[in-house]
């Protein structure tokens, strides 16, 4: 049986299918939207895999800590010249401090923080 989630985000592509076709959203409007709907997609399963005994506020600590070390990584490699012009358009804005970000950016860096959690569950530092 389908995650209403699901459910919701595939009447949300029908619902965009139906706008262009009325002519009142161009293709490109809507692939962009499809995409971000695919990221939120992503973002909703990633937040259920965050294992329950985690202390509180460790979670957003790992994730400030992985943002920062981007930020780091994406700055060194822009300033070497390695990023394309339109990353460095996307990139740019979110150099900024992690309480500063958009929730759906901060998503991202949560991710990697869920990861370094299972190795520290795995390495008996925190139980599930």
């Amino acid at each position: 049986m389908p995650n209403p989630f699901d459910i919701t985000l595939a009447n949300l592509r029908d619902f965009l299918d139906t706008i262009v076709e009325g002519g009142s959203m161009s293709p490109n409007e809507r692939r962009r939207i499809r995409r971000d709907l695919v990221e939120l997609r992503r973002v909703y399963y990633a937040a259920l895999q965050t294992p329950p005994l985690v202390p509180a506020g460790l979670l957003e600590v790992l994730a400030d800590l992985e943002h920062e070390q981007w930020i780091y990584w994406s700055q060194a490699m822009a300033v070497q010249g390695f990023i394309p012009q339109h990353k460095l358009d996307r990139w740019s804005p979110l150099w900024v401090p992690y309480r500063d970000l958009p929730e759906a950016s901060k998503e991202f860096d949560r991710v990697f923080a869920r990861r370094v959690l299972e190795v520290f569950i795995t390495a008996g530092i925190l139980q599930k």
